[in-house]
């Protein structure tokens, strides 16, 4: 619905961006658990807030990824979307 004048809308309002998704967030191995990851979390959040952002959606997370899915549990996320990925030989 872009034409002929939702192109205006999204010329007017997309200085007003209030969610965001955050693809891919990540520290090297040799430097996981001392506090680099919290550090990370925090700047991204006061960013988030300083932007007027009070939205996020972490997409892409595997269901084997028990640091990152704790961390989401501590903040209070919910599962909204699972996708799955099967092998199968050929």
């Amino acid at each position: 619905r872009l034409l002929p004048f939702g192109i205006f809308r999204l010329l007017f309002e997309k200085k007003h961006i209030d969610a965001y998704r955050v693809m891919l967030i990540a520290v090297d191995g040799k430097y996981r658990g001392i506090g680099i990851d919290v550090a990370l979390y925090g700047q991204l959040f006061k960013t988030s807030q300083r932007l007027g952002v009070y939205q996020a959606e972490a997409c892409y997370v595997m269901e084997d990824n028990e640091p990152m899915l704790n961390l989401l549990k501590k903040l209070q996320a919910a599962i909204i979307k699972k996708y799955r990925l099967y092998k199968t030989p050929l």
